[in-house]
């Protein structure tokens, strides 16, 4: 017989069996999902590469997020990895031994971003010296760079290297006064090796001091509004190192160049034209009394250009003149050669009366050359030739011509004439009260 009060009795036991069982597994559920890791929209992870100019990887440099500061170290491959970050610009810092401090900013915007960053050595300087005379190694020179506070012998080479330095310009000092130069500028640039090779010669084959005049680009010709014809268009030019005496050349000193040489040319001309503050006593030159220490003037180009070669130089291009009057590398845009006042640097006709003035009277320029503007013009080595806008590397005049460069001004000048830029031009003979010269001499002699 059939018992129902048996039957339902069962299946209410296994309904509420079935139904304990549903909650408990309800309550599992809800635990798993509380639990869960949940990733935040907008994150992502940064990786850093660090490699060098070469595109070689940086390894085991120091990383360091800087906020929130975390630190990492560059892996073999100069690699680092970022844990999970918000979007945003993260900064960071880079530092290793010998290297100098860098700092990058990150934007992130994505889930993974990946970011090169070349990393900059420091840089090097590596300098070889050379005798000019012979081309023999320098040894056993000593050199001193003031930034560092030491001094360093070049080897049997006649070389110095020097690692790691920071990026800038080094001032290198030659403790050996018997050559020139007595001093020089460096630019190292990280990541590089800045190499030099520098001539040394002799201050025996000049008498008086030699200023280094640094190499470079300017921008030759006026670069205002009261310009002649001629000193336009402004255009490029590039010269190397050299070197140029300090002083225009005297009266004295040319006297002794023609007591050994004589005053006729190879080419027939004479050196001297007028013997107007150098007498000839018998073939025997001297300077007049008082006018020792005054510029030589009534030289002809030809006598400028034979005492250069007699004292182991030439007479300084029209290019490398405009450089050095305009102070070289220290330019200051001066209108005259060192000052924006005529008189604090040169000699014209509002404070000269009749003639030149002695030299070094005045005060020099940036690279202590004195009387670049005014006292006597120069004679340069360029013929003459109308400038154009092509740049221009070590220019040196056209192969002939009639008429020759002279640069500076002169006692009986106008200001105006006395500025670096100003040019003019005579025929290379007859010499002239207004006209003188100085010496340069090129790295090798």
């Amino acid at each position: 017989m059939f018992d129902k009060k048996f039957y339902f009795s069962h299946i209410a036991f296994f309904t509420l069996i079935l139904l304990f069982f549903m909650f408990l597994l309800s309550g599992c559920g809800e635990e798993e999902n509380s639990s869960a890791i949940t990733i935040p929209e907008r994150t992502g992870r940064i990786e850093i590469i660090l490699v060098d100019g070469s595109d070689n990887p940086v390894s085991e440099a120091r990383i360091i997020l800087q906020s929130p500061e975390e630190e990492y170290f560059t892996d073999a491959d100069g690699r680092i990895f970022t844990r999970l970050l918000e979007w945003g610009t993260y900064s960071f810092q880079v530092s290793k031994e010998n290297y100098p401090d860098m700092t990058s900013d990150v934007i992130l915007e994505e889930t993974e971003k990946q970011v090169t960053l070349y990393y900059p050595e420091k840089g090097n300087l590596e300098c070889s010296f050379v005798y000019s005379s012979d081309l023999t190694p320098a040894a056993g020179i000593d050199i001193t760079i003031t930034s560092l506070a030491s001094t360093i012998t070049t080897d049997a080479e006649g070389k110095i290297f020097i690692e790691h330095l920071e990026q800038g310009i080094y001032e290198v000092l030659l403790s050996n006064q018997d050559y020139f130069p007595g001093e020089l500028l460096l630019t190292v640039i990280n990541g590089e090796t800045t190499q030099k090779e520098v001539y040394l010669v002799s201050r025996d084959k000049f008498g008086s001091d030699v200023v280094y005049v640094q190499g470079g680009g300017f921008e030759m010709g006026d670069r205002t509004w009261e310009y002649q014809e001629d000193e336009r268009p402004v255009h490029t030019v590039v010269v190397d190192d050299f070197y140029l005496s300090k002083y225009e050349v005297t009266n004295a000193q040319f006297a002794l160049f023609l007591n050994e040489k004589g005053n006729m040319t190879n080419e027939g001309e004479l050196r001297l034209d007028r013997e107007a503050q150098i007498e000839n006593n018998s073939g025997y030159y001297s300077a007049k009394a008082e006018y020792e220490n005054r510029p030589v003037v009534y030289v002809t180009w030809y006598g400028a250009r034979d005492y250069c070669e007699w004292a182991g130089g030439r007479l300084p291009t029209e290019a490398e003149w405009e450089h050095a009057a305009r102070g070289g590398v220290y330019d200051r845009e001066c209108r005259y050669s060192g000052s924006d006042n005529y008189d604090e640097v040169g000699w014209c006709e509002y404070n000269s009366i009749t003639s030149s003035n002695p030299v070094g009277q005045k005060a020099p320029n940036e690279l202590s050359l004195f009387d670049m503007s005014g006292n006597v013009s120069e004679w340069c080595g360029d013929w003459y030739e109308a400038y154009t806008e092509e740049f221009a590397i070590n220019p040196a005049g056209p192969g002939n011509g009639d008429r020759k460069i002279h640069r500076g001004g002169a006692w009986d000048s106008h200001p105006l004439f006395m500025r670096p830029a100003n040019r003019d031009v005579k025929e290379p003979v007859p010499g002239w009260s207004t006209i003188g010269f100085r010496v340069a001499f090129s790295k090798v002699n």
